[in-house]
């Protein structure tokens, strides 16, 4: 019994010693490939402590006389490799000669662009939101539907809104090892992310099931859905009460059931504008030959054009009219 004591000492001496060798050598190797710090957390650079990670921020002039309209979002307004002189709020900007903000954050739910426009509203005093919206905004909302997905699980420290007040939360995973190892350890960031994708693959090729999948199915009766749904709307209310009055209007990216109808009757509750054609849009003119869309189904600058030409349209027509 001491003998195999002292030998599974040995092999759990033997696998530290190799996980630390590993560990410094992926170090080195990050800070010379990719200047990442030897002695940061992995997410140093976007880690936020209220927002959970950081997203794109474009301040313009806060001081200009001209039409302020600030746009938040996701990763739609984060851009995803688009340049920001290419993205479709500076598209309105160009046409419409207006001074413009935006803030999107790759992954974003609700929560998240009500705390964008809470940080940012007194600051620049916009005289228009445009709030973008996507349909995987239903399952970041809610902690028992991002840990059931494997297709839109951020697999990073989020807030959400439950009975009231703001929890922070990791979706899936045993919390200690998510919160305290793998933001410090190179190795655990690295497996934790390959799993992930792994799992992710599956989850598209139908292998394992997800979350999706049975929102698809049967969300009228899941209870989480309509959880979900209950969450949102409150988080709509507190979004127009901090506009106040300042004029919000908001647009999807997607046309995915039953997201979409749950949107336009949340909207549509809240006296909010609510425009639903942007996804057609990209539809039809896809079907002309254009590519519009990047691998990761976000727009490529073409798609960018095109809605920010849209958005120029709607805001001259039912914001300047």
């Amino acid at each position: 019994m001491k003998k195999i004591t002292q030998n599974l000492l040995i092999i759990i001496l033997a696998l530290f010693i190799l996980f630390l060798i590993l560990e410094m050598g992926l170090r080195i190797y990050l800070c010379f490939r990719y200047d990442l710090p030897l002695v940061k957390r992995i997410d140093y650079n976007i880690y936020d402590s209220q927002l959970g990670w950081k997203g794109k921020e474009v301040m313009g002039d806060i001081s200009t006389k001209k039409f302020k309209i600030f746009f938040v979002g996701d990763s739609f307004t984060h851009g995803c490799g688009v340049k920001t002189e290419y993205m479709y709020f500076n598209i309105v900007k160009k046409n419409l000669d207006v001074e413009v903000f935006a803030y999107g954050g790759k992954g974003y739910g609700t929560l998240q662009e009500y705390l964008v426009i809470d940080r940012y509203i007194d600051r620049i005093k916009p005289d228009l939101i445009v709030l973008q919206v996507c349909a995987n905004d239903f399952i970041n909302n809610v902690w028992a539907l991002e840990s059931a997905s494997y297709l839109n699980n951020n697999d990073m420290l989020r807030p959400y809104y439950e009975n009231g007040s703001i929890q922070y939360c990791l979706p899936r995973g045993p919390f200690l090892l998510k919160k305290y190892v793998i933001p410090h350890s190179r190795v655990a960031y690295c497996i934790s992310k390959v799993v992930n994708r792994f799992l992710a693959v599956l989850a598209k090729k139908g292998i394992i099931k997800t979350i999706e999948s049975e929102i698809a199915e049967r969300s009228a009766e899941l209870e989480q859905f309509k959880q979900s749904v209950l969450i949102t709307s409150e988080l709509v209310d507190k979004l127009k009460k901090r506009c106040d009055k300042v004029r919000l209007i908001v647009f999807s990216v997607g046309d995915t059931e039953p997201y979409l109808r749950q949107f336009r009757l949340i909207f549509k509750n809240k006296g909010i504008k609510f425009i639903e054609e942007i996804p057609k849009i990209i539809y039809d003119a896809k079907a002309q030959g254009n590519k519009l869309l990047l691998k990761s189904d976000h727009w490529d600058e073409d798609g960018h054009k095109i809605i920010g030409e849209y958005l120029t349209e709607y805001i001259k027509s039912h914001i300047f009219g």
